[in-house]
C-alpha cells in the first residue's frame, strides 16, 4: 500500500473512554496497513501513536510515571494510555443501565439490539450474555 491516510486526532472532547477506543481501533487498522506493525521498532509504534494521537495526548504521555523500559515499550504506553482514559467500571451500575434500557419511542430494531449489546459488554455477563439479550428483548 503506498499510502494510508493517519487516523483522525484522538478527540479530548466527551466520553474520553468511548474516543480511545475509537481511536485505539483506528489507530491499530493504520499500523498494520502501514507496515509499522511488523517493520517498525518499539520505538516506531510509540512515536507514531503520539504523533497520531496530536499533542494533548502528548501531554498527557509525559505525566505517565513509568519507568524508561517501560517508556520504551508499545504495549506498556498503551496499558497507561488504557488506565488514563478508560474508567474502571462497576458491574452493577452497568447491569443496572442495561436492564433500564428500553427502545425508545421511534426506535429501530437493530438500534436498540445494538445498543444492548454496547451495554451489555460491560455487565460481566460471561456465558450468559447473548441469554440475557434476548430476555430484556422479549
Amino acid at each position: 500500500m503506498e499510502y494510508v491516510k493517519q487516523p483522525r486526532e484522538m478527540s479530548m472532547d466527551g466520553d474520553l473512554g468511548l474516543n480511545w477506543k475509537k481511536f485505539k481501533a483506528r489507530f491499530e487498522i493504520y499500523i498494520k496497513a502501514t507496515g509499522i506493525n511488523n517493520k517498525g521498532t518499539e520505538e516506531n509504534r510509540i512515536a507514531c501513536l503520539l504523533h497520531c494521537m496530536g499533542e494533548d495526548a502528548q501531554e498527557i504521555f509525559e505525566t505517565f510515571e513509568l519507568s524508561e523500559q517501560k517508556k520504551e515499550s508499545y504495549k506498556e504506553v498503551v496499558k497507561a494510555f488504557e488506565d488514563y482514559f478508560v474508567p474502571k467500571s462497576n458491574p452493577s451500575v452497568e447491569r443496572h443501565k442495561f436492564n433500564t434500557r428500553i427502545q425508545r419511542p421511534g426506535e429501530n430494531f437493530d438500534t436498540f439490539l445494538g445498543e444492548l449489546k454496547k451495554l451489555a459488554a460491560n455487565c460481566e455477563f460471561a456465558q450468559m450474555k447473548d441469554e440475557l439479550i434476548k430476555d430484556r428483548i422479549v
